[in-house]
């Protein structure tokens, strides 16, 4: 396949999700060409996706993996948790950047694919672009940040082993507020 799509990946990407269209009709793909007639962003969900979506999406997690891919393009999974705990595939899309207008164009084909149902509720890694592109398309939606980028940035910046330990912790742990507010300020004033 590799050698097949050589000299024409983008049409060999395109001719491949409209197959998939073909075999399940509840696939949905969007692309957008740039200026120069490349490809330039591809959205899809498959109709399991788009059902899982419809059932499990009030908590949306928006991750991108950066540049692993032979093109170096930002890749996106749109994912949540079903009602087994299990992770779940709501869309995935390759771009281009990681512009706010980027990450606008995916929220807004996200919702276009899943019939406008928006989340109660996302969850990034605290991206500025990522963050804008929320406030735009889901207004109303609680934007929240991954636990893993949180303890790996306490532990980046503070360099206390025993603080990211407490902090990892205290953000796992089922409290009240004034409980973790409480710990806080122990944690504060222990660690200084």
């Amino acid at each position: 396949r590799k050698v097949q799509l050589a000299e024409g990946d983008a049409e060999g990407a395109l001719g491949y999700l409209s197959a998939k269209l073909d075999a399940d009709p509840l696939f949905f793909f969007k692309y957008y060409v740039d200026k120069d007639n490349r490809l330039d962003k591809i959205f899809w969900a498959d109709g399991r996706s788009r059902m899982d979506y419809a059932a499990f999406g009030d908590v949306l997690v928006f991750d991108t993996t950066y540049r692993t891919n032979q093109y170096k393009k930002p890749f996106v999974i749109l994912a949540g948790v079903s009602n087994h705990f299990m992770t779940i595939i709501f869309g995935c899309a390759l771009l281009p950047d990681e512009t706010m207008e980027t990450y606008t164009w995916v929220l807004e084909t996200l919702m276009e694919a899943m019939d406008g149902q928006r989340p109660i509720s996302v969850v990034t890694d605290g991206n500025r672009a990522m963050r804008q592109a929320i406030e735009r398309v889901i207004p109303n939606c609680r934007h929240r940040l991954r636990s893993w980028h949180l303890e790996k940035n306490a532990s980046t910046n503070v360099h206390i082993p025993e603080f990211t330990s407490d902090f990892a912790q205290l953000m796992l742990k089922k409290c009240q507020i004034v409980e973790v507010d409480n710990a806080w300020a122990r944690m504060v004033k222990q660690y200084k």
